[in-house]
């Protein structure tokens, strides 16, 4: 290497004249030649000090495999040969994430595999894991905390909603008025691995509590995701009955559900859930869950004869996963997605006027049998979504001692709805549903609903502005509605 250099410095062309001109070469030309031959030795020296380094690491790797291990493993793992790959490569964690309206990672498994490794010095592709904590935050996102060595992730999120409605005829009069209608703070992430996560969720506003009840606690429950065919969730959740009441009122296309919905839905318990959302593996075209729980409500503590016993089934003739709960189309399907769920339930012993919600009976208590059916569609920016669903009580009417007799709340009812989502961030919808009472004595007033809807997405659920618009007719003229409702949705 040496002779090189030396000879490149005293070249001709540097060190005499040309032939047949009698002057030097111009010293720019000269100080080039010797930045050159400079960094051409300090190459050579660099290379040869790695081979060094290479060779001093392998011998101080072959002695330490001759004496006992002194790492912990699950701290510091032995490193493997992997197949070659390219520098930018990330390393994932093997699980797949079985969840069928999301991605198949975590945005916190996908963070920490690209910011918490580095690649191996010898060119092997084997990456290790950080000492440091990694931090992200942004709109939408949140801010979410991933701790050294991906044993853990924290994500905190803020939803607010922000409505003015105007409402005009019925009992009491109408008239405009403004509230915070939801005031949410989420916690959700992972524990020891990505098949451990948790969810916590509170309510603030005054409409996120029961009015007896005024408790901000909503969900909190730990998922195992260990199986394909059999994940477990155990806590306080929404029990997986019908579609709408399970998809987040942050994702709705209109400001808030159906009055149907409104009505028959089981709302929140506490409980423990088995669930899979690609059961045997057939592209996500069946899926499942079945529960076990209180049948009191959230935030209840009671120990009394009876439980909640939920089912449901979903399938999805042409398999693929896609956003089916979530009420619009942002993801602009270019092939046509279907996706159909029957669900029943049995709430023995309950003590609550609409089975796991509503007014508590002082003493009395009842059954209640619960069906739903419903179905989602969605192609190229359109979404129709429909559900008919039924509540019957064990008794029609309930006879306190020493008060008034009173009817329970059995019913039926049905909805359609579709919407629109243009390619702009607009989206157009529409609404129409009835829900009648039971023969044989109840509680529940008919009700027909109709009305349409606009949205406008500035980046998704995350930012948008709602306006919609229901007439809402009952048994009694006189007692018929006009509401106009406009909101604002952030979800930091």
């Amino acid at each position: 290497m040496f002779q090189h250099v030396s000879a490149f410095l005293s070249s001709r062309s540097l060190a005499q004249p040309r032939a047949g001109k009698q002057r030097a070469e111009p010293v720019p030309a000269v100080l080039i030649r010797i930045g050159l031959a400079s960094a051409m030795l300090c190459a050579h020296l660099s290379a040869r000090a790695d081979d060094s380094a290479r060779t001093e690491a392998r011998a101080e790797g072959a002695s330490a495999a001759s004496k006992p291990e002194a790492r912990h493993a699950d701290l510091e793992p032995p490193r493997t040969s992997a197949p070659e790959r390219s520098a930018s490569t990330v390393e994932l964690p093997p699980l797949k994430r079985p969840l069928a309206s999301k991605a198949w990672y975590t945005d916190s498994q996908v963070l920490s595999a690209q910011s918490a490794t580095t690649s191996d010095p010898e060119g092997s592709g084997v990456h290790e894991p950080r000492e440091s904590t990694q931090v992200r935050a942004g709109i939408g996102e949140g801010l979410t905390v991933i701790a050294p060595k991906r044993r853990a992730s924290l994500t905190v999120r803020a939803r607010v909603q922000l409505r003015a409605t105007g409402r005009a005829g019925g009992e009491p009069e109408g008239g405009v008025g403004f509230m915070v209608r939801r005031a949410r703070l989420l916690l959700r992430g992972f524990l020891l691995s990505a098949r451990w996560e948790y969810y916590i969720q509170l309510g603030f506003s005054n409409l996120d509590m029961e009015p007896d009840l005024r408790i901000p606690l909503r969900d909190a429950y730990v998922t195992w995701l260990g199986l394909r065919d059999l994940n477990v969730r155990f806590g306080q959740m929404k029990v997986p009955f019908n579609r709408q009441r399970v998809i987040s009122s942050g994702a709705m296309s209109f400001a808030d559900r159906t009055l149907v919905v409104s009505e028959l839905n089981l709302d929140r318990d506490v409980g423990i859930q088995l669930m899979s959302t690609d059961f045997l593996g057939l592209n996500r075209r069946l899926s499942y869950s079945v529960g076990l729980f209180s049948g009191e409500g959230r935030n209840r503590i009671t120990i009394a004869p009876g439980l909640l016993w939920v089912g449901r089934v979903q399938v999805a003739p042409f398999g693929g996963a896609f956003a089916d709960y979530d009420e619009v189309a942002h993801q602009h399907e270019t092939s046509p997605k279907l996706a159909i769920g029957l669900a029943g339930a049995y709430n023995q012993n309950s003590r609550r006027e609409l089975s796991t919600f509503g007014n508590s009976f002082s003493t009395e208590r009842t059954g209640y049998t619960h069906g739903a059916i419903d179905v989602i569609f969605r192609y190229a920016g359109l979404t129709l979504m429909s559900e008919a669903l039924l509540r019957r009580a064990n008794d029609a009417w309930l006879a306190p001692e020493g008060a008034p007799a009173f009817f329970t709340r059995s019913g039926w009812g049905y909805f359609f709805q579709s919407g629109y989502l243009f390619p702009k961030g607009i989206e157009i919808v529409g609404r129409y549903g009835d829900l009648y009472p039971l023969a044989g004595g109840s509680a529940v007033d008919s009700i027909r609903e109709m009305g349409p809807g606009i949205s406008y997405y500035f980046t998704r659920h995350d930012l948008k502005i709602q306006a919609d618009y229901a007439y809402r007719d009952t048994a009694n003229p006189l007692l018929a509605t006009h509401e106009a409702r406009l909101q604002v949705q952030l979800f930091l």
